[in-house]
């Protein structure tokens, strides 16, 4: 028989490891193992049964399909709960969110997320909580997952955890190079260096740089490093000083006025700031209006931002968070290994808020 032919034959119904899937289901069915028990291991089924492993294996993967077995966090191998799941079996998207609600409203990056799984037909379940930084969701995670997405601030030991699940984890608009995880997020460095190039060819010799500190991280936003990144290349490239321009900026008002009012004090004066996102970009222009500096005559205002249809005003590199999140969904097609690094470029606007140096 051709190879061709063996491929096409038809499954055969009585295969070794169906036989033992019919078994091991009817024990589920008939209470012989109840929701939440560990079940053996395959070694003892193979020797239970007389079978292969690899024949074991095969019956289990097929009851994990069905949604009547499952990996706890643990990895150990448990009976699953009612009936309900089995229709969302290995369809079931975790959507992991570790930052308050209120920066959620009308996030772009949302909104691709769920575009994303309705082009999968993946239904979604959400776990949001600032616990969620340190701490994985182990009840959600014990459900029979296609895979799980994770947004917001989650601790990098916390990431690490999530590779040990064995399905496909997708780190969302966020930059990290030492998680074994899937990572979607904004190709910062060029954006941003891009930036500068602009202002310098305007006539910009003083420029200065706006980073964000996460008070839930104790750290610079990975965002924020890699546009200082971007910043500080094409700023030497420039041969300008760049060690002195750079500014942080909290989560809380007052720290980040304070931030902005050494940037606005510093003599000789600033002509140029750049922002790493709409916030800063707000407190820098009301800061300096308030001390009578025009916008862009006195100041010019660059911003990382959202690419909208309507409302954009300030000049800066903007991205496509949208189509940013439905890529991130259409990366848990892939298997879990190997990790893949995708980057979403940045086109820039040119808005209101740039001109040459007064």
């Amino acid at each position: 028989m051709s190879a061709s032919a063996r491929r096409g034959r038809p499954p055969v119904p009585h295969a070794t490891h169906r036989k033992l899937a019919d078994t091991l289901r009817q024990r589920i069915i008939k209470g012989e193992w109840t929701p939440g028990a560990v079940i053996p291991s395959i070694r003892t089924l193979a020797a239970e049964f007389s079978a292969g492993r690899r024949a074991v294996g095969l019956a289990i993967d097929k009851l994990k399909e069905e949604g009547r077995l499952g990996l706890t966090p643990q990895r150990r191998l448990v009976v699953r709960a009612g009936e309900v799941s089995y229709g969302m079996a290995g369809q079931l998207v975790l959507f992991v969110i570790g930052d308050p609600l209120q920066h959620m409203t009308n996030d772009l990056v949302f909104q691709g997320v769920l575009a994303g799984c309705g082009e999968l037909k993946a239904p979604v379940a959400i776990a949001h909580d600032a616990r969620l930084r340190d701490h994985l969701p182990d009840e959600l995670l014990a459900l029979p997952l296609r895979g799980v997405l994770i947004y917001g601030q989650v601790k990098i030991p916390t990431l690490k955890r999530y590779q040990k699940l064995g399905i496909p984890v997708v780190i969302v608009d966020r930059p990290v190079d030492d998680v074994k995880l899937h990572v979607v997020a904004v190709d910062n460095r060029p954006s941003f260096s891009d930036a500068v190039r602009r202002l310098v060819k305007l006539g910009h010799k003083r420029i200065a740089l706006v980073r964000y500190v996460s008070m839930g991280l104790l750290d610079i936003d990975a965002d924020s490093k890699e546009r200082q990144q971007g910043f500080s290349a094409a700023m030497r490239e420039a041969g300008l000083d760049y060690k002195s321009a750079i500014f942080n900026s909290f989560s809380s008002e007052l720290d980040e006025s304070l931030g902005v009012k050494a940037l606005l004090d510093a003599r000789p004066r600033f002509t140029a700031v750049l922002c790493v996102d709409p916030p800063k970009a707000a407190l820098v222009e009301k800061m300096a209006k308030a001390r009578g500096l025009k916008i862009p005559k006195d100041l010019s205002l660059v911003m990382m931002q959202a690419k909208t249809s309507s409302g954009m005003r300030i000049s800066g590199p903007c991205v496509d968070f949208m189509q940013l999140g439905k890529v991130a969904v259409h990366l848990l097609k892939q298997p879990a290994r190997p990790a893949q690094r995708v980057r979403v470029a940045a086109e820039w606007f040119e808005g209101e808020t740039i001109g040459p140096p007064s």
